[in-house]
């Protein structure tokens, strides 16, 4: 595969960039990273030339000045499993207690940018509920921390990641169960000869929502979805295989509704199996209103009739 990226020293702007580089240790010829043979989805990946995080870096410090403090740089094209149309992910550290997202376009690639100080970053590492945050400062990289603040954010980052996400919790066990009974029950109804669309809707959704459920009862981040179903396979061989099955159109609508039916019997039989039609829950305290209701005013509506 030949390089994404022409050589920048060709250009004016090479005086800057050549001890930029150096500086930070990148290198001055065009190289490409050493990532992996292959993606998710089994294809080779693309890989990204170190020199765009330079260029990136040369605007920002002509932008931002003493203003900056540091540069990281996480996703696909990091992680060794970027696709032709991934974009280059950046946090960009600034002083200013202000923030701002942007994209620009260098040397035909997408640069997506996150600009915030470090205070806003340590406070969104600290409540990311989701694990998008903590997986990009992780298995990110360092392009510039002259004052090493970074591998502060990532030794949080490393320590809620590898802790996984908070387990479901006994009492709210219903949620899933009842959520995918409901889905089920529609998957069954619908009518796959006359509306193809919807029955394929419905058990798209299906199994989605029970990866994402076998990976919250697993203590596992939710991985992107495109990704998800390759990367179900690699930590739960019988599920993710279910999963592909299900969403096989090479096979005939039965037998991917008999595997979409095992897959939620199987993900959901560690709280209990899907949903019963009947069911129950105990009696809770409901706490006390902060208004009564009683005092609820309800407006008049008026009907005006012209004659």
């Amino acid at each position: 595969m030949s390089p994404i990226f022409d050589n920048p020293f060709k250009n004016p702007s090479s005086k800057y960039l050549v001890p930029l580089m150096r500086f930070l240790n990148l290198p001055t010829k065009t190289t490409t990273s050493s990532l992996s043979s292959t993606t998710g989805n089994g294809k080779p990946p693309t890989k990204t030339n170190d020199c765009i995080y330079a260029k990136i870096l040369v605007k920002l410090t002509q932008e931002f000045g003493d203003d900056l403090l540091g540069l990281f740089a996480y996703g696909s094209r990091i992680y060794g499993n970027a696709c032709p149309h991934s974009d280059v992910d950046v946090d960009v550290f600034i002083k200013s207690q202000r923030k701002c997202r942007r994209n620009i376009f260098i040397d035909g690639l997408e640069v997506e940018m996150f600009i915030h100080p470090p205070e806003h970053v340590f406070h969104i590492l600290t409540y990311d509920s989701s694990g998008i945050i903590l997986r990009c400062y992780t298995f990110g990289r360092i392009i510039y921390d002259p004052n090493n603040i970074i591998p502060q954010l990532q030794k949080l980052a490393k320590l809620r990641w590898e802790a996984g996400p908070p387990a479901l919790e006994p009492k709210d066990n219903w949620r899933p169960r009842y959520e995918i009974a409901d889905l089920l029950r529609d998957l069954e109804d619908s009518d796959f000869v006359r509306d193809e669309a919807t029955a394929h809707f419905l058990l798209v959704k299906l199994v989605e929502r029970l990866a994402r459920i076998q990976e919250r009862l697993c203590r596992r981040w939710p991985e992107k979805l495109k990704r998800c179903i390759e990367g179900w396979e690699s930590w739960d061989s019988f599920g993710g295989r279910l999963a592909k099955r299900a969403l096989n159109s090479n096979l005939k609508w039965a037998e991917r509704l008999r595997c979409a039916r095992d897959l939620a019997k199987y993900v959901l039989e560690p709280i209990g199996g899907v949903m019963p039609i009947e069911w129950k829950m105990d009696w809770e305290e409901i706490p006390p209103a902060e208004e009564s209701f009683r005092k609820l005013i309800i407006p008049k509506i008026e009907v005006f009739i012209s004659s």
